[in-house]
């Protein structure tokens, strides 16, 4: 019996460490909506988010603190994932988000190493580690889905799936666990 080899969707002598906007999201186990559900309020679909989602969120707009080398260009917490845009390498860029002082977990801390594995990997360390204090059930999907996005058009396009990803929350392939049409969709961009 073979092994099963796990397909590799990054790309060829990339680096993830280098300068460069990142696409990336990060499921939960078993895409289990831990982080709260969409709801229709004033018009419009938002996330009514549980402690968790409100914690991952904390979390998510204190990177730029702990990874100065990393900011938040767009994001958005959906009830059983994470969106981000996150522009590595560009130092002293403005950046859109306000950071909250936050008191995070000790192992939350600024690594050497800036990449994009690093900065996730602490990010979910960081809500699991919380999530054991409080007693929570939680977990994270293995592994995160990363796209380097090429150029603004495709950074326009992505900005604009994850601001209205709410509100297609009814159509979301996370929301269907349809593993092949996400992955279609999400690599459609390199096209753009």
């Amino acid at each position: 019996m073979g092994h099963k080899t796990a397909k590799q969707y990054r790309l060829q002598n990339r680096w993830y460490d280098e300068e460069g906007y990142y696409f990336l999201t990060i499921c939960t186990k078993n895409r289990i909506n831990y982080f709260g559900q969409i709801e229709l309020q004033d018009s419009e679909y938002v996330l009514i988010k549980t402690p968790k989602g409100i914690k991952i969120a904390e979390f998510i707009e204190n990177i730029p603190k702990f990874y100065p080398n990393a900011q938040l260009i767009e994001w958005c917490v959906m009830p059983n994932h994470l969106h981000l845009v996150i522009l590595l390498g560009i130092e002293n860029s403005k950046n859109i988000f306000s950071i909250p002082t936050l008191k995070l977990p000790k192992k939350f801390k600024a690594s050497p190493s800036q990449s994009i594995s690093v900065i996730i990997g602490q990010l979910k360390k960081a809500l699991t580690l919380w999530c054991q204090t409080e007693n929570h059930e939680f977990g994270w999907q293995s592994r995160f889905h990363d796209h380097v996005i090429r150029n603004e058009k495709s950074l326009f396009f992505i900005q604009e799936y994850i601001k209205n990803n709410p509100k297609s929350w009814g159509e979301d392939i996370f929301n269907k666990i349809n593993e092949e049409e996400y992955l279609k969709k999400y690599h459609a961009f390199d096209s753009l």
